[in-house]
């Protein structure tokens, strides 16, 4: 995995955990990531991240 790829499993993991409106804490986020990682490969969720323009 790059660089660019790891930001967007940050930001839209950092995105969906703002719009649920969930306490931001450093499990909560690496949570999600790791279920995004699981669920989606690292092009197809940076295509993701740059649709939503959070990179």
């Amino acid at each position: 995995m790059g660089n660019y790829e790891a930001i967007a499993y940050a930001v839209m993991a950092l995105d969906e955990l703002i719009k649920k409106g969930n306490d931001i804490t450093t499990q909560k986020l690496k949570d999600r990531m790791l279920y995004l990682m699981d669920m989606n490969s690292e092009s197809g969720i940076y295509k993701k991240a740059q649709e939503k323009g959070l990179i």
